[in-house]
C-alpha cells in the first residue's frame, strides 16, 4: 500500500531514548535489511528509479548513532512498510 502517512514515536527506557519512524510503503526484503545500513548499498530491482540515491544516508545515520553509544535498525516486510528506530543513551 502506498500512503503518505509516516508515523513517529519517541519513548525513554531506561537510561536510553528511542525514536522510530514507520511509514506504509513497500518495504524492505530480509535479505536486504541486514545490508541496507552499509554504504552505498542500493535495494535492487525497479525501486532504483523510484526511490533515487546513493546509498549513504542510512550509513551516515548509522555511524553518527553509534558514536554515540546508540543502536539502529529496522523491522519491515514486503508490502507492509517499515519502521526504522534509533536508540541513544540518554544525557549522563
Amino acid at each position: 500500500p502506498q500512503s503518505r502517512l509516516i508515523y513517529v514515536k519517541v519513548t525513554t527506557d531506561g537510561d536510553h531514548g528511542r525514536i522510530s519512524v514507520k511509514d506504509e510503503g513497500i518495504g524492505i526484503h530480509k535479505a536486504d535489511q541486514e545490508k541496507i545500513f552499509q554504504r552505498f548499498y542500493r535495494v535492487e530491482g525497479n525501486n532504483e528509479k523510484t526511490f533515487p540515491g546513493f546509498g549513504i544516508g542510512l550509513f551516515i545515520s548509522s555511524e553518527i548513532i553509534k558514536k554515540h553509544e546508540g543502536s539502529i535498525g529496522v523491522d519491515s516486510g514486503e508490502g507492509l512498510g517499515s519502521t526504522f528506530y534509533f536508540s541513544i543513551p540518554l544525557k549522563k
